[in-house]
């Protein structure tokens, strides 16, 4: 009986004192240990919050470090510089590896930058695939805010049929 009793007395001191330990201070963060920490930033701490902007390189979107403001925000931007989709000679080429994430670009692109004047791109009508000049492009048929239809030219050669 006198080791329950001995045995619960230790048992509430132990409890007792592990609500009266309070937990440590948070460390300030620390420049240069190479970790950005949830205070620091490109600006107060640049060893450890390197700055960094996207650009088009090779028609796709690519971080790199420095301080410029942002050239691209996504791959479709960089497509935008290889034509303005209007025929097979001004075709938007889109790189990609695979065909699930080239067909999301085309669709990211159309959204964000076709039926310019017309309100916008609201839908697709329909997809034709065809090829021309021994390259493969995808014709996208835009039904714009206004009620008109255009057509879309993609280059589609980087990631048909791929995986």
């Amino acid at each position: 009986m006198e080791k329950r009793i001995l045995l619960i007395s230790i048992l509430a001191f132990a409890i007792a004192l592990s609500g009266c330990i309070e937990p440590p201070e948070p460390l300030e963060p620390v420049c240069g240990n190479g970790i950005c920490e949830e205070s620091e930033t490109d600006l107060g701490c640049p060893e450890d919050c390197p700055s960094f902007t996207t650009a088009c390189i090779d028609g796709s979107c690519t971080v790199v470090e420095g301080s410029s403001p942002e050239e691209c925000q996504v791959d479709s931007d960089c497509q935008a510089a290889s034509g303005n989709g209007t025929s097979f000679a001004t075709a938007i080429v889109i790189q990609s590896d695979n065909s699930e994430d080239g067909i999301a670009m085309e669709y990211e692109w159309l959204y964000a930058n076709g039926c310019e004047g017309k309100g916008g791109a609201v839908g697709v009508e329909m997809q034709e695939l065809q090829e021309q000049d021994e390259q493969l492009f995808d014709l996208v048929y835009a039904v714009c805010a206004n009620g008109e239809t255009v057509i879309y030219y993609f280059n589609i050669d980087s990631f048909f049929g791929k995986e």
